[in-house]
């Protein structure tokens, strides 16, 4: 196979060897071995160490080796040289990509190549030009070379595989915790959630949450996904994983995600089903906290959503301490919106214990209307 490699040189890659044949002003000519050596000389350009950090599944950048030729280049002229890499094994392409011009300047581009070990290395790239393929007759100032310190990372590693999980309709699901493989020098790990698909289409999902920490396992994490309540239907989500680590490259920031299908299927007993949280702790002798009404949330198993009107609140229990008090029967609040209230003006405050009560419903359902009942908690602490 032949590919054009500069305006005036051209490159014979020969799959079956290591090497790239470079024929020099001209198309690719002779057998190679002629018995006179023409008097040109390869000066590299100062090289730098070449460090960079990458992780296994990766690749390094390409880096660059330059020089020019001296002496009568012209003599190049027809003969056939054989360009070699060695060193870096498993690190980088050994066939690189040669540049060159009619004026002897050149550039040698090599190549990084999918990497499985993780490691730190440290050596030197060679490339040598030579008249003959067993490189008994190297070019002068052959090989060039390429001092590197490269740092592989083992990579972050999710599932392939998408994660599934499911619960009946009224039943609130744990969630589920999947593990994955840490990366190497990791210094931060964080999960989130994309835009969740429904079907059908016009199913009610609270949505997923993720979050993702170091696991005590050696080397591993796990990310917690919350599923949230929703109509009867199956919801996909996708799930990226970001981890910063670091190297002498600098730093890596690696990203992998996997899906998670939750799927909530019919309890025949449970027509609807209201979520939201009826828990509240309050340090003593705060006058107020609210929280939004919106924290409860109704679903129909067929994904519609009927209208819902708090109609009053039932209070059930509360510490000895608090007979006698104005709020041991107003301290819950359904409108405008939910609230607690512990003392009044900070004075005649509840005293410290919990206290329970019931929230009432109403809600429209095929014409009728249906009571639901929330139980609220207020624990009151020193």
């Amino acid at each position: 196979m032949e590919r054009n490699i500069a305006g005036t040189w051209t490159c014979v890659a020969r799959a079956a060897l290591p090497a790239i044949v470079l024929a020099a002003l001209g198309g690719c000519g002779g057998g190679g071995g002629e018995s006179s050596t023409p008097s040109v000389t390869l000066v590299e350009d100062a090289q730098t160490t070449w460090t960079a950090t990458s992780s296994t599944g990766g690749s390094f950048q390409m880096q660059r080796i330059t020089g020019h030729a001296t002496g009568d280049v012209t003599q190049l002229s027809g003969r056939t040289i054989y360009v070699q890499l060695s060193g870096a094994t498993g690190l980088v392409d050994p066939a690189p990509t040669i540049l060159a011009d009619s004026s002897g300047n050149f550039q040698i581009e090599i190549n990084g190549t999918p990497l499985k070990t993780a490691g730190d290395y440290t050596g030197q790239i060679a490339v040598s030009a030579c008249f003959d393929l067993a490189c008994t007759q190297p070019l002068k100032g052959s090989p060039v070379t390429l001092p590197y310190h490269l740092t592989v990372l083992q990579s972050l590693a999710v599932p392939s595989a998408t994660v599934s999980a499911q619960t009946t309709f009224g039943k609130m699901s744990a969630g589920v915790d999947v593990p994955f493989t840490l990366p190497s020098n990791m210094t931060s790990v964080t999960a989130n959630v994309t835009p969740v698909t429904r079907s059908p289409s016009a199913a009610t999902f609270g949505g997923f949450a993720a979050s993702a920490a170091v696991s005590s396992t050696a080397g591993q994490g796990v990310v917690h996904v919350d599923l949230g309540a929703g109509s009867l239907g199956t919801f996909t989500g996708t799930v990226n994983v970001a981890t910063h680590s670091t190297g002498p490259g600098g730093d890596l920031l690696s990203v992998q995600s996997f899906n998670v299908q939750y799927t909530i299927t019919a309890d025949p007993t449970v027509d609807v089903w209201m979520t939201g949280t009826g828990a509240l702790s309050i340090p003593q002798g705060q006058v107020l906290v609210d929280y939004n009404h919106g924290q409860y949330r109704l679903y129909e198993a067929d994904g519609s959503t009927p209208a819902i009107t708090g109609t009053g609140t039932t209070y059930l229990s509360a510490p000895a301490a608090a007979a006698g008090k104005t709020l041991v029967s107003s301290w819950h609040s359904l409108t405008p919106e939910l609230a607690n209230y512990v003392c009044i003006n900070t004075t005649d405050c509840l005293p410290p214990g919990v206290y329970t009560a019931v929230d009432h419903y109403h809600y429209q359902k095929n014409g009728a209307t249906l009571n639901y009942d929330v139980p609220v908690t207020l624990t009151i602490t020193p």
